[in-house]
């Protein structure tokens, strides 16, 4: 059934203009809290026209129902003009990201509901981790249906935070495929976290 109609008609909260065309938007849950899902959805996309297209992208959260379906904020407070969150993190208790605002510029913002510690952002479909448990190697393996996904980092953290690996990729692909050796990690839980320009792709691992 649909959950909501974002833009009235056939240009759906899941496309946006370009200069000549429409293009798809990719729907990613960027982290979850409680029974509320967040997403970045699009609830204006302007005639393509040769000229410079107009996208009001968002933060939104749904409880899965019509009525629990909204947009979270305008932080660009402009219907025609969005503010593109991205690099969604969880630290300290609470959600962190970046979004744009003519009056600040792209800045941090944060999501003023408390968090467990432990990462709420959820495991995405795109990102595949294997084998987990892993004794050495770890194969890392991102597709999205986005062919103009945005790929910023890959890194490995433990439970409280800690950094064990880092790489920054800056690729522009729907596809990336990494082997990483984790022989040297000791035995535990870890997160892998990818970074992507629409949010933070995250796969808990064992290490054995």
């Amino acid at each position: 059934m649909l959950v909501k109609e974002i833009i009235n008609g056939t240009i759906g909260g899941f496309q946006t203009a370009s200069t000549y065309d429409y293009y798809d938007y990719p729907f990613n849950i960027v982290f979850n809290i409680g029974n509320t899902i967040y997403f970045v959805a699009n609830d204006y996309a302007s005639v393509p026209n040769g000229n410079t297209p107009n996208n009001n992208i968002e933060l939104w959260k749904s409880d899965g129902s019509s009525g629990g379906t909204s947009k979270v904020m305008d932080i660009q407070p402009s219907t025609t003009a969005g503010s593109y969150p991205s690099y969604f993190t969880n630290a300290i208790g609470k959600i962190f990201f970046t979004a744009t605002n003519n009056s600040y510029g792209r800045e941090l913002w944060t999501i003023d509901v408390p968090v467990s510690d432990g990462p709420e952002l959820i495991s995405n479909s795109e990102l595949k981790v294997f084998p987990n448990p892993s004794t050495g190697e770890l194969t890392v393996k991102f597709q999205s249906s986005n062919e103009y996904q945005q790929i910023q980092t890959l890194s490995i953290e433990d439970t409280r935070g800690r950094e064990y690996y880092h790489r920054d990729i800056k690729l522009t692909s729907n596809y990336y495929n990494q082997t990483l050796d984790i022989k040297d990690l000791a035995p535990g839980i870890y997160f892998v976290k990818l970074t992507t320009d629409t949010g933070l792709k995250i796969h808990k691992i064992v290490k054995q």
